[in-house]
């Protein structure tokens, strides 16, 4: 007699996560997604000036240059020449 293979049973956690993983692929793919991630890039963008983020930025730049050893190839400073 040939008995057919049971079916493997799949972890709870495994089962949760699927089920999960599903969900959002399915969400992801629809047109409201895309509107909502679209309008929280628009409001993170406007936000910026409202919490300092150009000078911020200005202050990196700033950094940069002032560490010129890391553009244009390599320059040492005085005390640190080989």
């Amino acid at each position: 007699m040939h008995k057919e293979p049971q079916e493997h049973q799949a972890h709870p956690v495994s089962r949760l996560f699927t089920t999960c993983a599903t969900m959002v692929a399915h969400a992801a793919g629809k047109p409201l997604a895309f509107a909502i991630c679209l309008a929280v890039v628009i409001i993170w963008a406007a936000s910026g000036p409202m919490f300092g983020f150009l000078r911020y930025v200005a202050a990196i730049d700033k950094h940069r240059h002032d560490c010129h050893h890391f553009s244009h190839g390599v320059s040492y400073p005085e005390h640190a020449k080989p």
